[in-house]
């Protein structure tokens, strides 16, 4: 059953999700900024090796968050301008909220709702498949420093969709489009054979857990 939040809730909840994170984590924030306490924690889901997805929007990340997430081995880091929604979530609980993942935001009159998969299956699976398309809709972020002379734009290469190679943002993570990824998560089979190179775009067989052909691996990973 659905749990209401208030603002004390809403930040025990959020630690307790990045903290008891097994595989996935996504953070979901149009503002961002890890207040001191709660990044040990991310860090911790870090050193576990958990899928860690970051999506923020309104602007560009300063340079002393992104030498904060350069340190995230196992961050995607997305960006989405018009992003307002706030999610977050791992394999078994998700806040919808009013709090932003801002650490300034615990000081402001905030609510949210907890759901629970297992007690509330709908509308887990339908918030989760609303928070992935806007994962899939954002693009490629790099922790590294910009520059002042680099755009507020970042360039993201491209990649190519691996089971109908159309072109999309070069993201191992994510390898397919987002059409074939809402048929793909109806099963969610990470072996599933698929047809091309999420790099190079040729044909091969791929898998949604093993996106590159093997060549195209070793100079991604070098």
């Amino acid at each position: 059953m659905a749990m209401f939040l208030t603002i004390k809730q809403n930040t025990s909840q959020l630690e307790n999700i990045i903290t008891n994170a097994r595989n996935e984590l996504v953070l979901i924030s149009s503002y961002i900024k890890i207040a001191d306490n709660l990044f040990p924690s991310l860090e911790q889901a870090d050193r576990k090796n958990v899928r860690i997805t970051i999506v923020y929007g309104k602007q560009e990340l300063g340079d002393t968050i992104r030498i904060q997430f350069s340190q995230v081995q196992h961050l995607t880091l997305r960006y989405l301008e018009k992003l307002h929604a706030k999610y977050y979530y791992n394999e078994t609980k998700m806040i919808i909220s009013s709090l932003n993942l801002y650490d300034f935001s615990e000081n402001n009159f905030e609510m949210g709702i907890l759901l629970r998969a297992g007690d509330d299956d709908e509308a887990f699976a339908n918030a989760k498949a609303h928070a992935e398309s806007l994962i899939h809709t954002s693009l490629g972020r790099k922790a590294e420093n910009q520059t002042a002379k680099e755009p507020a734009s970042v360039y993201v290469p491209n990649g190519f969709c691996i089971r109908g190679g159309e072109t999309i943002s070069l993201d191992a993570i994510h390898p397919l489009c987002l059409n074939h990824y809402n048929v793909w998560k109806e099963h969610s089979d990470l072996e599933y054979p698929e047809k091309y190179c999420h790099i190079c775009g040729k044909s091969y067989k791929t898998s949604f857990n093993k996106p590159l052909y093997l060549s195209c691996c070793k100079k991604f990973v070098s």
